[in-house]
């Protein structure tokens, strides 16, 4: 197969048009035959542009280029084709004021190819001030996009298929505003944001648009990075969790705080075989301040949704979370947190338990709606010993639940409709209460 029709098909598999850049005024740059090398020299001050015209435009990889700034232009048609499938692509070091604007970079495909942990389609090093806009990366032998701590960092519009390491990966990264994000088949998480112990802390990152699909390891690893905003996302098919929040004592990351996911779905996490992980929906563990609103999660293999060992608060609001397909897996699982705030929140208990919270300093629930198939009785098990607080619990349709409430558990709980919930009490105090707020015994 010819490079050529490899790189159309490739891009066909991205499902997304690629991304023209004008051609108004462009300056001179390398053709077919050009040395990529020589344009890139030619970044030489923030007013600086370098303009890659249409065509085929070979180079010797990785080239890596310091100190540099201005911006490299790719226009419509252009390509950027490594000679190496075992080598990185382009590196740039120290730069400030940097803007890569249509870079499209493909790989061409070879048996055996091993995953480099400098491989990757576009890194940037220690650099502030830089933009990457407009790209598609394919095939890369380490990430697609690796930013490593860079500060005040913008990324628009990036697709990234068949890389052996990450789709897009942050490292130590501080003010980083990433929108519009799409990987598709990578060889580890489709989108990671990692601040290792031993670099410098990172921060202050806001991810707007991310879509994943066919991830190898998670679909959005948050290892170690605090200040984390991402708002509109969507995780389809991964070997490992489909979310993690988490301290990765494997990689000495850094202990994560003040994540938030919002408006987000996650579908198969854990379902890629082969398996790797927990294979949860979503998983945070030994983090703090983790907040998830307006979140679906449906099609996990283990787990839907984890949240175990966090401090200060993990607030959970809007979420609709459905049966894994594990037979002991719960929907929800809560344990060993400081505090648990979970508000409007639909569980699945059609194979497991549809929620499990125990051993949590404090728990607050209200309105909870347990859900199980025709015939199948919703689970649910809350145990203390920390002060538990209890709204409403209903039932959806004709279904029928079992709350199990013990371990020194305190408060109380009311049901609308006390025929289709059973109450089990072992070692607690719950008052029972009907829809109009009083003790029903």
């Amino acid at each position: 197969m010819s490079v050529v029709r490899s790189r159309r098909r490739a891009v066909r598999a991205l499902a997304l048009p690629l991304l023209a850049v004008p051609a108004a005024h462009a300056a001179p740059g390398p053709g077919p035959a050009g040395s990529l090398a020589a344009a890139l020299a030619g970044l030489s001050s923030p007013d600086a542009v370098v303009f890659l015209p249409a065509g085929e435009h070979h180079f010797d990889n990785p080239l890596v280029v310091r100190r540099r700034s201005g911006t490299l232009r790719l226009l419509s048609g252009a390509w950027l084709l490594p000679r190496r499938a075992v080598g990185g692509g382009l590196r740039f070091d120290d730069c400030t004021d940097l803007a890569i604007e249509g870079l499209r970079i493909e790989w061409p495909q070879a048996d055996g190819v091993a995953r480099s942990h400098h491989g990757a389609g576009l890194m940037l090093v220690t650099s502030a001030r830089v933009a990457v806009r407009d790209c598609v990366i394919v095939g890369a032998p380490g990430a697609g996009l690796h930013v490593d701590t860079c500060t005040q960092v913008l990324v628009e519009r990036v697709r990234v298929a068949r890389t052996l390491a990450d789709g897009v990966h942050f490292a130590n990264c501080r003010e980083v505003v990433a929108r519009d994000l799409h990987t598709r088949d990578t060889g580890d998480d489709g989108v990671g944001c990692v601040d290792y112990a031993h670099a410098p802390a990172g921060g202050g990152i806001s991810l707007r648009g991310v879509d994943v699909e066919g991830s190898r390891a998670r679909g959005i690893a948050i290892a170690g990075a605090s200040d984390v905003d991402i708002d509109g996302f969507t995780v389809r098919r991964t070997a490992s969790s489909g979310v993690l929040v988490a301290t990765d004592v494997h990689y000495r990351t850094r202990r994560p705080a003040r994540v938030a996911l919002r408006d987000g779905a996650v579908e198969g996490g854990g379902r890629m075989d082969p398996g790797a992980g927990n294979r949860f929906g979503i998983e945070v563990i030994a983090a703090d301040d983790v907040a998830l609103h307006d979140v679906r999660v449906t099609g996990a293999r283990s787990r839907g949704v984890s949240v175990v060992d966090t401090g200060g608060a993990a607030s959970l609001s809007d979420v609709d979370i459905g049966a894994p397909d594990a037979p002991d897996g719960a929907a929800l699982e809560c344990r060993g947190n400081a505090r648990v705030t979970i508000r409007r929140a639909r569980l699945d208990g059609s194979a497991g338990p549809a929620l499990d919270v125990v051993a949590n300093a404090r728990l607050e629930l209200d309105a909870i709606v347990l859900h199980g198939a025709a015939g199948v009785e919703a689970g649910a098990r809350i145990d203390g010993p920390g002060r538990v607080v209890i709204g409403e619990v209903r039932v959806e349709d004709d279904g029928v639940a079992r709350l199990r409430v013990g371990g020194g558990a305190r408060g109380s709980l009311r049901v609308p409709d006390r025929r289709r919930v059973a109450l089990e009490l072992r070692d607690a105090e719950i008052e029972l209460l009907t829809a109009s707020g009083g003790n029903d015994g």
